[in-house]
């Protein structure tokens, strides 16, 4: 089991904790805006536990930070003209971030393109990588009709 916690020196600190109640917790990692000194307003992982995930407290300018859990490093900032993430929650299943805003202006969906696979509704559908041309018979689509 692991524990994310952001203190007021702001900079965020993995914890291992120990499976004896004796044993105090280890600090595996910390995470931390070198450049800005950002004060963190939530950090939570991901919906996979794979990345740490923290909301920057700027006023009027919401950044969102995303690190490797394992490894510390960047990859990734989010970043929006609103106002500052108050809260935040991933999905349970999916890349999927929510994120409230502060000044109650709304409430923001966070997400990556999921590609559409219509082959999984019939498997006898065949997705085209690109448009086909196909010329229609003079009377592929004339039916007879039969007059009362």
């Amino acid at each position: 089991k692991q524990a994310l916690l952001s203190g007021s020196d702001r900079v965020l600190r993995l914890f291992d904790l120990p499976f004896s109640a004796n044993a105090l917790p280890v600090a595996r990692s910390i995470f931390q805006d070198v450049y800005g000194k950002t004060q963190w307003t939530k950090c939570q992982f991901s919906h996979n536990n794979d990345y740490v995930v923290a909301s920057a407290a700027t006023p009027g300018h919401q950044l969102i930070n995303i690190w490797d859990k394992d490894s510390g490093v960047l990859v990734h900032t989010l970043e929006g003209s609103i106002d500052y993430a108050a809260d935040m929650t991933y999905h349970r299943l999916r890349p999927i971030l929510i994120t409230v805003a502060a000044d109650g202006s709304g409430i923001y969906e966070w997400s990556t393109e999921m590609p559409q696979l219509w082959s999984a509704y019939d498997p006898r559908f065949t997705e085209l990588e690109g448009n086909a041309v196909r010329i229609e018979r003079e009377d592929e689509f004339e039916y007879a009709t039969t007059d009362d």
